[in-house]
């Protein structure tokens, strides 16, 4: 019999730990030890019959269905962010657009399960295909800076999935295809940003080189 991966769980590996995102269960947890070598043989394809049982019982694998998945998405490396570019002065208009994407955004991360607030992004992600402007990066780097001077009214602390949300939906409603990167560390902390091709448009590069990528959509 074949298994796989729980629908809706997404994993990390690192060396004697596995970290899983679990969108129905609206968690991250995490596996070591003995517990993280069942998962790492099932991941290699030669768990014995007990990792099987192990992992079946927690309802970390499930049979039948396609391969095991990391990523949704795939994962560009960042290798620079907006902040590195001098000289982008945030638009009055944008910043006012980021200011109503913002509050709709902490609306729906407050009264709306996480997985379906994922499921919306993934089934919207298509609609800028077509779209993109001829001065897309410049244009983007326009949106990151109206969006990063929110910081000046409000406190964004501990914001960022409310945060990506919003300018994702802004910089999808101007024609742009951005990733929203989901990321996890040990010690275990967790963080997501925006990332248009290999520019990181919501946060600092040193910042975000610090998680390892568990979820892209």
């Amino acid at each position: 019999m074949v298994h796989v991966l729980k629908s809706g769980l997404f994993y990390r590996c690192f060396p004697g730990t596995v970290v899983f995102l679990d969108l129905p269960g609206d968690r991250y947890f995490q596996l070591s030890g003995e517990r993280a070598r069942y998962f790492a043989s099932f991941v290699a394809g030669d768990a014995d019959a007990n990792a099987i049982e192990w992992l079946c019982d927690r309802d970390i694998i499930e049979a039948d269905g396609g391969p095991p998945r990391e990523l949704q998405r795939d994962a560009q490396e960042p290798l620079t962010d907006y902040k590195q570019l001098p000289g982008i002065n945030p638009q009055a208009r944008l910043v006012m657009e980021a200011i109503i994407a913002l509050h709709f955004a902490r609306r729906a991360v407050r009264h709306t399960p996480f997985q379906r607030i994922i499921e919306n992004l993934v089934g919207r992600r298509g609609q800028a295909n077509g779209r993109i402007r001829s001065n897309g990066r410049a244009d983007a780097l326009v949106i990151a800076a109206a969006f990063e001077s929110l910081k000046r009214f409000s406190d964004t602390t501990d914001m960022c999935l409310p945060l990506s949300i919003s300018m994702i939906t802004v910089l999808r409603r101007r024609g742009h295809d951005p990733s929203l990167v989901f990321g996890v560390s040990l010690p275990f902390a967790a963080h997501c940003w925006v990332q248009q091709d290999e520019m990181v448009l919501s946060d600092r590069l040193d910042r975000v080189r610090c998680f390892s990528p568990i979820l892209v959509i």
